[in-house]
């Protein structure tokens, strides 16, 4: 077995600190900041010059093609970062079990892509995106970022993010234009923005860690793939309730409202996004801390939870009070209808915010299949209620079917977690300060009257910002000790 120095392997401490977590979050964070914006001005583009039809046949491939990238990686990653975060030493090895299981398992899922596009796809302009939009997959399988997790260099990973971004967003306003390629266009536009960020996820993992160990060995792969099995099924899941909504609108209701829907999802998305960035810092720091200190864990869960209610609850409020006029701030009067299904995705969206923690922590310490059974309920409550109000209601009714599989999901898990760790307190104290700074935001976007909905929400943020910070919402101590990795009297997180 091949070792690797500890300096140069990046090898961590059996339970991290929270200054290193502090450290990764702000770092992946204020990368996903920019890529969203980058976003937001991908998709403003890309909907005026494309229009709702066109850019709903590449949001309905993006859509499909998520499927279909399932078995291409089907847990093996996610299990692979609670390896590398509890065994650095092994991260050669287990780098090149890894990269030889993606190859093997990328092939038959992509010829899949390129075979079934004639029947899976929703319209002519549809089938002909798809099997490029397939190929993001396929070059995503060589990156290396689950390596740059294990080991805590988030740095590395907000650099490619960013790097990925800039390169499709610039293709996209220099190549991007109206007619019958134009959708075609913007899929390989996406293509080219994977191509960089895997590189750059490759190039400091290759010169750090070394290559990979390669040796093939069918049963240890046989293995690693099994024990990815319950990661996988969740994330099988995950899509389904999270991409399904697209597909089935697709089918049963048109590419145009497809179009409407994937304008009303991209602030939603990007909330989660942020969310995930959190889950991807939490998940080795909780895996290590659920062996060495459980109890500590425990505590933390519900101080982790109580936390980004800060960001939650005045998310899904202040969406309520802006809705239709953002939609049409943002990507022209013609997204108008996307205002109500916004407002539910953006409850959605908080609601995940608090709960991640929940999910992430359980993954973390070993109840991964009981993660996958409860997204599996979760995900077959989102796809009846689709059948059910899709037809009637579009896209209003997708988005309400979200917010409902969502609930499912943390009423499952968290009961599962409290049984294996415990009561996982919550900081009551700290949420009244937030809904009271809340209410106060609340009342002056209400008082703005028919102001723009863009000035609203920068009033509204900074109304909420000061009112947080007058009530002591978030202490100066509690700043102090995650960037010095301090714990002051009286915290547990902290």
């Amino acid at each position: 077995m091949s070792r690797v120095p500890p300096l140069e392997a990046g090898a961590v401490s059996p339970a991290p600190g929270l200054q290193r977590m502090a450290g990764g979050f702000v770092a992946l964070g204020a990368a996903t900041a920019l890529t969203q914006v980058l976003g937001f001005v991908l998709l403003a583009v890309a909907a005026r010059r494309l229009g709702p039809a066109h850019l709903g046949a590449f949001a309905f491939a993006l859509s499909v093609v998520g499927y279909f990238s399932i078995p291409a990686n089907f847990g093996v990653t996610a299990y692979a970062v609670r390896d590398v975060a509890r065994e650095p030493e092994r991260v050669r090895e287990i780098m090149g079990e890894v990269v030889l299981l993606l190859g093997a398992l990328v092939l038959v899922p992509f010829l899949a892509v390129v075979l079934l596009a004639p029947v899976v796809a929703a319209d002519a302009v549809s089938r002909s995106l798809l099997p490029i939009v397939g190929l993001t997959f396929v070059i995503d399988a060589a990156s290396l970022a689950w390596v740059l997790y294990g080991t805590h260099r988030f740095a590395w990973v907000a650099l490619a993010r960013v790097l990925g971004s800039i390169v499709n967003v610039a293709l996209v306003l220099l190549l991007v234009h109206g007619g019958p390629e134009g959708p075609r266009t913007l899929a390989w536009c996406a293509v080219a923005g994977v191509v960089i960020t895997t590189l750059a996820t490759l190039i400091p993992v290759l010169r750090v860690m070394g290559a990979p160990a390669l040796a093939w060995n069918w049963r240890r792969s046989l293995a690693r793939f099994r024990a990815g099995l319950p990661f996988g099924i969740a994330g099988v899941m995950i899509s389904i309730y999270y991409a399904i909504d697209s597909v089935m609108l697709g089918y049963l209701r048109g590419t145009d409202e497809v179009g409407q829907y994937a304008v009303a999802y991209k602030v939603p998305l990007a909330v989660i996004a942020l969310a995930a960035l959190w889950a991807s810092v939490l998940f080795p720091y909780a895996s290590a801390l659920g062996l060495s200190d459980p109890g500590r864990l425990r505590h933390e869960v519900g101080e982790f939870a109580s936390l980004f209610a800060v960001a939650a609850l005045p998310i899904g409020l202040g969406s309520a009070l802006v809705g239709t006029g953002l939609m049409r701030d943002l990507f022209g009067d013609q997204y108008g209808p996307a205002g109500t299904p916004f407002v539910l995705l953006m409850f959605a969206a908080a609601l995940v915010v608090v709960t991640i923690n929940y999910g992430t922590v359980a993954q973390a310490i070993g109840e991964e299949r009981h993660f996958a059974v409860a997204v599996t309920a979760a995900a077959a409550l989102n796809l009846g209620l689709n059948l059910i109000v899709i037809p009637p209601f579009g896209m209003t009714g997708a988005a309400a079917a979200t917010i409902a599989a969502e609930v499912l999901v943390f009423a499952l898990v968290w009961m599962r977690l409290r049984s294996r760790l415990g009561p996982m307190p919550l900081q009551w104290a700290r949420l009244v300060r937030v809904a009271c700074a809340t209410a106060v935001m609340a009342l002056v976007m209400v008082l703005l009257g028919p102001l723009p909905a863009l000035v609203k929400v920068s009033i509204g943020a900074a109304v909420y910002v000061g009112a947080a910070a007058a009530l002591g919402v978030v202490s100066v101590a509690e700043l102090r000790a995650l960037t010095s990795g301090a714990r002051p009297s009286g915290s547990r997180i902290t």
